[in-house]
C-alpha cells in the first residue's frame, strides 16, 4: 500500500487551484483504494514521441491514457502507473522513467459517489512502440497531436499538459 508521497512531485505540474487540493490530499499518508471511498488515486501514463505523436487505449469510456486505480499493492503512483500499462497495453515501463505530466481533481464523481483523483505522468520515446490492447483496452494507437479522436475534458487536460512539455 502506498504510504508515502512527496508532496512536491506534482506540485509543479498542478495548477495554483489544484494545489491547495493537492496538498490536503497528500497531507493524508495514504491513498485510498477502496471504491466505495468518496474519492481515490488513479495514476495513468501519456506516452509521446519528440515529432508530437501519442498512444491513447480506447476503453468501454472512449479514448484516453492508459491507467487506472491505485490498488492496495501498488507501492506508489508510478508502480501503478508501470502496472496498468503493462496491463493494459503490454508495454514494460521503468518507474524511474516515468515523470509528472499532470494533476487533475475532478469537480464531479465519474463513479456514483466517488471522484477520481488522477495522477499523470509521461515518457517522451525516441519512436513509436508497438502496444497490444489487453485488460479493458480495446484498441491502442498512436495519434499526432493535430489529429486526435473525441475524447473527454479530463483526457484533453493531459493533453494539453504534454503538448506544452513538447513545444519547451
Amino acid at each position: 500500500m502506498i504510504t508515502s508521497i512527496s508532496t512536491d512531485e506534482f506540485r509543479s505540474v498542478a495548477t495554483e487551484r489544484q494545489r491547495g487540493v493537492l496538498d490536503e490530499l497528500l497531507s493524508d499518508p495514504t491513498l485510498p483504494t477502496d471504491r466505495g471511498s468518496t474519492w481515490h488515486a488513479v495514476a495513468s501514463v501519456l506516452l509521446a514521441t519528440g515529432d508530437g505523436r501519442v498512444l491513447l487505449a480506447r476503453n468501454r469510456r472512449g479514448w484516453g491514457t492508459v491507467g487506472g486505480h491505485v490498488e492496495s499493492a501498488d507501492a506508489s503512483l508510478r508502480a501503478t502507473a508501470v502496472r496498468e500499462a503493462r496491463e493494459e497495453i503490454g508495454l514494460l515501463l521503468t518507474e524511474d522513467a516515468l515523470v509528472p505530466l499532470s494533476f487533475i481533481a475532478d469537480e464531479a464523481p465519474v463513479d456514483p459517489g466517488c471522484a477520481h483523483w488522477d495522477f499523470c505522468f509521461t515518457r517522451v520515446l525516441n519512436n513509436a512502440v508497438p502496444a497490444t490492447p489487453a485488460s479493458d483496452v480495446t484498441e491502442a494507437r498512436w495519434f499526432p497531436l493535430d489529429a486526435l479522436p473525441d475524447m473527454n475534458d479530463h483526457m484533453r487536460q493531459h493533453l494539453d499538459a504534454v503538448r506544452l512539455m513538447l513545444s519547451r
